[in-house]
Parts: C-alpha cells; sequence; structure tokens
C-alpha cells in the first residue's frame, strides 16, 4: 500500500485567510490526502460550528498567536511547538495563507 503524504495548511484566524485555507483542505481530503492544519485559537469555533468532514479528516492544531510585543514570550513558545509538531508530523508539503 502506498504511504499518503501529509499536507500542512497554515492559516491565520480572518476570513480572508482561513476560507480559503478550508476549501483547499476540503478539496484536498476529497482526493484522499492526509491534512495537518495549523491557525489560531480564533478558528476553533469556525470548525467546530460548521465542518464534520473537516473535524473528522484534518488534524488540527490551534496555537495561540498574538501581534501584541508583550505576547513576545508566547509567541516564541508557539514557535518552538510548532516546529516540533512538524518534525514529529513531517508533511511533504507546507501551505501557507497568511496571517500573523
Amino acid at each position: 500500500m502506498k504511504k499518503k503524504h501529509k499536507i500542512a495548511i497554515v492559516a491565520g484566524g480572518t476570513g480572508g485567510h482561513i476560507y480559503p485555507a478550508i476549501s483547499l483542505s476540503e478539496q484536498l481530503i476529497r482526493e484522499k490526502k492526509s491534512v495537518i492544519f495549523f491557525s489560531d485559537t480564533r478558528v476553533r469555533r469556525i470548525i467546530e460550528g460548521n465542518n464534520n468532514s473537516l473535524k473528522k479528516n484534518v488534524k488540527f492544531y490551534f496555537l495561540k498567536v498574538s501581534r501584541r510585543f508583550i505576547d513576545l514570550f508566547s509567541n516564541l513558545k508557539s514557535f518552538v511547538k510548532i516546529f516540533f509538531i512538524l518534525k514529529k508530523e513531517n508533511p511533504k508539503v507546507v501551505i501557507a495563507f497568511g496571517g500573523y
């Protein structure tokens, strides 16, 4: 059996970033791809309120990210966490849709 390559999708929490990322994730699911999705915590309510196929077929990682300078150490902690998640998940491709 051929191993499926993982694809990581990364998107910020605003509609202009998240909805195109969700659309791509849905298409990748239809194509039987393995998808992991990174976003900030604002996206959790969009995902949980809507799409059952995404919840069943995509592995989500929601991280606290801020653009305030005072949250610099929290952002660094999230960056390190992302690094180790990517190392563990080992995606073949990372597609980023923007955001801070």
